[in-house]
């Protein structure tokens, strides 16, 4: 069973509130001591990103290029596009999420009828 939509959204949106957090810690040290760096827990949000990634078999790193490049200064912004060339939505995690079920043509539905047990009772064919 693959992590469901809304565990997705759920686990992205903390990842963000912590890394909010990273800033404002950072931005206080300054204020202290102005040859303060940075704060970050950037070993355990690797850490989150590869959990997530594996759990949703996103082979192609679509979470990390949306946390991590997909707004940098210095990277150009893909353009995903499908086999038609039609322009795939890349803003928001419904979108990710989108991108890599489709990715490996999968749905949440298949998945829940894939765990489904059957009806009825069972019958083996030679009975």
């Amino acid at each position: 069973m693959i992590m469901s939509r809304e565990d997705f959204k759920s686990l992205m949106e903390e990842l963000l509130k912590l890394k909010e957090i990273e800033i404002e810690i950072s931005n206080s040290m300054k204020k202290l001591d102005s040859d303060f760096c940075f704060f970050s827990l950037s070993r355990y949000e690797a850490l989150v990103v590869k959990c997530l990634e594996k759990a949703l078999d996103d082979k192609q790193e679509w979470i990390s290029y949306f946390l991590y490049e997909r707004n940098a200064k210095f990277t150009r912004k893909k353009v995903i596009t499908d086999s038609n060339g039609k322009k795939i939505p890349f803003d928001n995690y419904d979108d990710i999420y989108d991108l890599i079920m489709d990715s490996h043509n999968f749905t949440e539905e298949n998945d829940k009828k894939k765990n489904e047990k059957p009806k009825g009772k069972f019958k083996f064919p030679w009975q």
